[in-house]
């Protein structure tokens, strides 16, 4: 499964299924997968959600209000 990278544990907003990132993203999962099985037997499952992150500036990737939680959009 391909989320929850990011959550309201999270201290910036960002991806719940972030594909490339400085951290561990998706493409860690599915190379870390592909070293057990073939491809043809690995199902991905993707998100259709997002959060609305309660952030300190408009930015990308701003650091969340303390306090603050995220709310999912399907």
């Amino acid at each position: 499964m391909a989320y929850h990278y990011n959550g309201s544990w999270s201290n910036r907003a960002g991806s719940v299924a972030p594909l490339h990132r400085r951290t561990y993203d998706v493409t860690d999962t599915v190379d870390a997968y592909l070293e057990l099985a073939p491809p043809e037997r690995i199902i991905l499952g993707v998100p259709y959600y997002g959060y609305l992150w309660p952030t300190e500036t408009g930015k990308a990737h701003a650091r969340t209000r303390p306090g603050s939680s995220t709310w999912g959009y399907p």
